[in-house]
């Protein structure tokens, strides 16, 4: 019981990303609901226009790296 009100609160306070369109085969052009932010997401799962997902924060620091 217990960790489920941790996953609750962890997966509530997440920032969650819309999926724009795919760019490339299995590459997605995702915005952040919140932030805005713009973040190419590249994942095996098939993905549709007006998904909501989760990035995890390993992914948005390597982009962030690569970008610099």
């Amino acid at each position: 019981m217990r960790w489920l009100i941790i996953w609750i609160l962890f997966s509530s306070c997440a920032v969650k990303y819309e999926v724009v369109q795919e760019v490339y085969p299995g590459m997605y052009h995702t915005q952040g609901l919140k932030n805005k932010d713009v973040i190419l997401y590249k994942t095996d799962l098939k993905l549709n226009s007006g998904d909501i997902v989760i990035i995890p924060n390993k992914v948005k620091r390597k982009n962030r790296k690569d970008g610099d």
